[in-house]
């Protein structure tokens, strides 16, 4: 079985948003977790080192999905267009598999 990458790139690209998103959320919710209160809990010393501890891997995580994801939406446009213009050639010439004569 051959997994045809170029079907699925630009699902994979708009999920690798996603993460990069849950991350930020997950770094949201954890920051509002952390906030120091004047009734007790956190102080400012140990939340701004909760906010480093967790903003610095990521920052990695996001900027790696992000990046991966714009790879993978510029492979999915360029094949795209390749994939248009073959499935027009097909289309025009009668040449595409399973077409109404049966011939495969």
């Amino acid at each position: 079985m051959d997994l045809d990458m170029k079907k699925y790139a630009k699902l994979a690209s708009l999920g690798a948003m996603a993460v990069a998103g849950g991350c930020a959320a997950l770094f949201a919710l954890i920051a509002w977790g952390s906030t120091p209160t004047p009734t007790g809990g956190i102080d400012g010393v140990h939340a701004t080192i909760a906010y480093i501890g967790a903003g610095i891997p990521i920052a990695a995580i996001i900027a790696v999905h992000v990046a991966y994801s714009r790879q993978l939406a510029a492979y999915a446009r360029e094949h795209a267009s390749e994939h248009a213009s073959e499935h027009a050639s097909e289309h025009a010439t009668g040449d595409a598999t399973g077409d109404a004569t049966g011939d495969p």
